[in-house]
């Protein structure tokens, strides 16, 4: 597959926009809340806007719309790394090509971009992608979400692509981490993904066995 070396570079080269900028989503108001206004006072909520128009064909959303993006994010960067409408799932949450992963694999479905992996058998390489379920409310109970066990329908979730592996750490970025882009660090055991218990799987990014 002719994106598995430019997602890495393009991550990092979006990522060191907003640290060096040290963007945010969204700048609001210290006493009302509420967003500023005025040219060139939403720089991170601009990045967000391109992230939806771009990966999904969102027009109206942006950094200050209150939806998470972290999905759109990766439609941007897959977008940007060359992916054809016809070869990827593209959506606005991650489950949809959690689950789409997972059934590659389990259906042994030839030519797919990425299968999913259970986290204990596979090594992430740069490009992969790491699945995660997460709370839609803090208040929430842990979901019943595996990957055995993928719902029908919406559950909450999260992904971050690999831009780094070694035997002891695997680093990955994604969106909407902290209200950023943000690189985030994984412990490893032999180049394993330590048990972690909102791991569901690694999305393996085809031609990295």
């Amino acid at each position: 597959m002719p994106i598995t070396k430019p997602l890495p570079e393009n991550l990092q080269a979006e990522l060191a926009v907003w640290k060096s900028h040290q963007l945010i989503e969204c700048v609001r108001s210290p006493s009302t809340g509420k967003p500023l206004n005025g040219s060139g006072s939403q720089p991170g909520s601009d990045m967000v806007a391109k992230y939806w128009r771009e990966g999904l064909g969102d027009l109206q959303r942006n950094g200050c719309s209150n939806v998470a993006w972290s999905a759109a994010f990766i439609c941007w960067i897959l977008r940007q790394a060359g992916v054809k409408l016809d070869e990827f799932p593209f959506s606005a949450g991650h489950h949809t090509y959690i689950r789409w992963a997972i059934n590659n694999s389990k259906l042994s479905k030839p030519g797919k971009l990425y299968y999913g992996m259970r986290v204990a058998d596979y090594r992430p390489q740069p490009g992969d992608m790491i699945a995660q379920w997460r709370e839609a409310k803090e208040s929430d109970p842990d979901p019943d979400v595996s990957f055995d066990n993928q719902p029908d329908d919406f559950y909450a979730s999260h992904c971050d692509i690999v831009t780094k592996a070694t035997s002891d750490r695997i680093v990955a970025v994604g969106g909407n981490v902290s209200n950023r882009v943000k690189e985030s660090s994984f412990g490893a055991i032999d180049g394993i993904l330590k048990p972690k218990k909102a791991l569901i799987c690694v999305l393996r990014l085809a031609g990295d066995a």
